[in-house]
């Protein structure tokens, strides 16, 4: 994580890691357009998808298994998002912080 970004040792120690599942994580009915849901989409394109409830366990398993540079003969993307919440109010900094990262930050990240 801190070469993704080149953060110095204390933002380090500091940094949550928060592993999102694009396919289970709720998103509000709003937000929610069928042609981008990743359990309905099938690229044409590349012919990747849709993805199973279990993707993430499915493709660590395939990597296991498999001896190949691209399990399965499909291929993985990652996305890195970093957020920096700062409240400098005393007495409730620390559970604003909280607050805008397990709830605000999911929805911006899923979204965005």
């Amino acid at each position: 994580m801190s070469v993704v970004w080149f953060l110095i040792t204390d933002s380090y120690m500091l940094a949550v890691l928060d592993y999102m599942d694009i396919v289970t994580d709720p998103i509000s009915s709003g937000d929610y357009r069928r042609e981008e849901d990743p359990r309905l989409y099938c690229s044409a394109q590349t012919g990747r998808g849709p993805l199973s409830e279990t993707w993430r366990e499915d493709y660590a398993r395939a990597i296991q298994e498999s001896s190949a540079e691209c399990p399965c003969n499909r291929s993985l993307m990652c996305a890195y998002k970093l957020c920096k919440v700062e409240f400098r109010y005393w007495g409730m900094q620390g559970k604003i912080e909280r607050f805008i990262h397990d709830i605000g930050m999911l929805d911006f990240c899923v979204i965005f």
